[in-house]
C-alpha cells in the first residue's frame, strides 16, 4: 500500500495518468483489501497479486522503450537488401543467422541486435571480420568461446575471418545488447 501510494502521488504531480499511475492505484487498493484481509483472513490471492505488481511497478522504468515483440524469432538474410538495420526481441529469444549473408569485397556493414529480457544468438559469415560490442546489464556475454557475465557487462571483441574471402576482407560491425538476458556470437559450424 505504501509503495502503490508513493508512486501514485510522484507520477500524478509530473503530468496526466499513465500505466504507472494505475498500477500504482491498483496497488493501492490491493493493499487496503491486505488491511481488511489482516482481520477478517483470505488474503493470500492478494499478497501474491500485490507481489507481482510491485515488481513489474518497479522493473518497468528500468525496461522503458521494451520492444512489443515477444517470442521466438530467426531472421536469416542472405543479402544486403534483405537484411535490416537493427534486430530487436522484447521478451524471448531471437536468433540473427548472417552465415549465408554475401557480402560485397571490402565493404563495411552495421547490425544492431537486442533483446530486452531473454536470449540473443548471432551466427556469423566465416569470410567476414567482426567488430563485436556485446552489452548486457545483467547476465553473460560469449563472443566465439569466450564467456563474461554478472551485471553491466561490456565485451568487445575482432573476430578475423576463419576462412579467406576472394578479395578485399568485408566488415561487420555487430553491436548486440540484452537488458536482463545473455548474448552469444558465433561462427557458423
Amino acid at each position: 500500500m505504501i509503495v502503490g501510494g508513493i508512486i501514485v502521488a510522484i507520477q500524478s504531480a509530473s503530468g496526466p495518468a499513465n500505466m504507472t499511475v494505475a498500477g500504482g492505484a491498483a496497488l493501492v487498493v490491493i493493499g487496503a483489501g491486505l488491511l481488511v484481509a489482516a482481520w477478517f483472513g483470505r488474503g493470500a490471492g492478494l499478497v501474491a497479486t500485490g507481489t507481482i505488481l510491485s515488481i513489474a511497478l518497479v522493473a518497468g522504468p528500468m525496461l522503458g522503450g521494451m520492444p512489443k515483440k515477444f517470442g521466438n524469432y530467426q531472421w536469416q538474410p542472405t543479402t544486403l537488401s534483405e537484411m535490416a538495420r537493427s534486430y530487436s526481441v522484447g521478451m524471448g529469444e531471437g536468433v540473427l543467422d548472417l552465415s549465408e549473408l554475401a557480402l560485397p569485397p571490402g565493404s563495411r556493414t552495421v547490425v544492431d541486435v537486442s533483446v530486452s529480457v531473454g536470449e540473443i544468438s548471432v551466427i556469423l559469415p566465416p569470410t567476414a571480420r567482426i567488430e563485436v560490442r556485446g552489452h548486457t546489464k545483467f547476465g553473460d556475454v560469449k563472443i566465439d568461446h569466450t564467456v563474461e557475465g554478472g551485471a553491466d557487462i561490456r565485451h568487445d571483441r575482432i573476430l578475423e575471418p576463419e576462412v579467406p574471402p576472394k578479395g578485399d576482407v568485408a566488415t561487420i560491425v555487430l553491436n548486440v545488447r540484452a537488458d536482463i538476458g545473455d548474448v552469444e556470437v558465433r561462427r557458423a559450424a
